[in-house]
Order: C-alpha cells, then sequence, then structure tokens
C-alpha cells in the first residue's frame, strides 16, 4: 500500500471511496497498519494506530505525490494503473509517537 507521512505525523494513503475498508472506517474511525521490510531484508518495521479521518479532496494529488516515490518511470513496464483510474479518496490518521 502506498502512503505518505507527513511533518505533522499524520500518515495518509488513497483508496476507492466505496471500498470495504472505506465503509469500515466511517462505521468505526479506529485503524492500525504494519509497515515492514521485503522477506529477506533485515528486519524493520513500524506499527501505527489511531483515528481515521475519510476525505474526498486531495486524493488525486496524494496518488500523484506518492506515484513518483513509487514509481519507476524510466521501467518501460507500464504501471498496473494510471492516473485517471486513482480513486479519489484518501484516508488519514495520526497517532502519538512511542518509543
Amino acid at each position: 500500500m502506498w502512503f505518505e507521512a507527513t511533518a505533522d505525523g499524520t500518515v495518509q494513503l488513497f483508496t476507492g471511496p466505496d471500498t470495504l475498508k472505506v465503509r469500515r472506517l466511517r462505521r468505526d474511525p479506529r485503524a492500525s497498519i504494519v509497515v515492514a521490510a521485503l522477506v529477506g531484508e533485515r528486519e524493520r518495521w513500524v506499527s501505527i494506530a489511531g483515528s481515521v479521518t475519510v476525505e474526498l479532496d486531495g486524493a488525486h494529488d496524494l496518488a500523484s505525490r506518492l506515484a513518483a516515490r513509487y514509481w519507476d518511470f524510466d521501467d518501460p513496464t507500464p504501471p498496473l494503473t494510471s492516473p485517471g483510474s486513482w480513486p479519489r479518496t484518501r484516508s488519514a490518521w495520526s497517532s502519538t509517537r512511542q518509543p
């Protein structure tokens, strides 16, 4: 999953507005995410838990920033999705940082 951590401690990600995860988050805004290193790499991970806000504005801009981070635009293999098919919803949550 593509995500962005902001300077204020918010984690942003995007998905479709009618996905199961968005429907569940609208019903219960608690969420957690674990980001881990790939298999075979040195073990590293981070876990975040907190309250979620679902926002309709800004998803395309967020997806554009994340695409530049995650895609190698010099790779001739086409991506699985194109900007025109990107979702129009973004989710964001923040949590208290723990040691």
